[in-house]
């Protein structure tokens, strides 16, 4: 028993390995399997471009010879790269008019706060100083009940 425990012992660090192995191998896949999808769709991209239509929604890039006669490939990836900083530039733009926008909004709330909190007090020193100028603002005076119904007199019997 105790071999057969020992045993055990001495070889499940040698077979923890191989049991990972497919983990990592799967993994080792999954990123394979990603970086081949990731350039499966830049050569589509790429293909439609030049075919005339940008997978970006906007005109094709215009790719014009150089005078040395460079790769036309080349040339792709440089109109390609002048595209990309334009939409970087694009999105730089649009980040600084959100925070812009996010600023005065933040502000317009605070300002909106104050009023607020500059009413709510002015109210209150209004209402304290009604109170102060005569009668209790609370408990108004009311007029004098009408009379209630005549009296008997004490020559009427009285009903059992």
């Amino acid at each position: 028993m105790r071999r057969a425990l020992a045993a055990l012992i001495l070889t499940a660090p040698l077979l923890l390995p191989a049991a990972s192995r497919p983990a990592l191998a799967q993994a080792e896949s999954r990123e394979g399997i990603y970086l081949q999808n990731q350039i499966l769709q830049l050569r589509q991209e790429l293909d439609q471009a030049r075919r005339g239509g940008s997978a970006l929604g906007g005109p094709a890039p215009s790719v014009a010879p150089r005078a040395g006669g460079g790769a036309p490939q080349g040339e792709m990836v440089g109109a390609l790269l002048d595209r990309v900083t334009a939409l970087e530039e694009e999105v730089r733009r649009l980040r600084g008019r959100l925070e812009e926008a996010e600023y005065r909004g933040r502000t317009l709330a605070q300002t909106v706060e104050k009023l607020q909190g500059d009413m709510d007090y002015r109210f209150q020193q209004m209402e304290g100083q009604g109170g102060r100028s005569g009668s209790p603002a609370a408990a108004p005076s009311r007029p004098a009940p009408p009379p209630a119904a005549p009296a008997p007199t004490a020559a009427a019997p009285a009903a059992a």
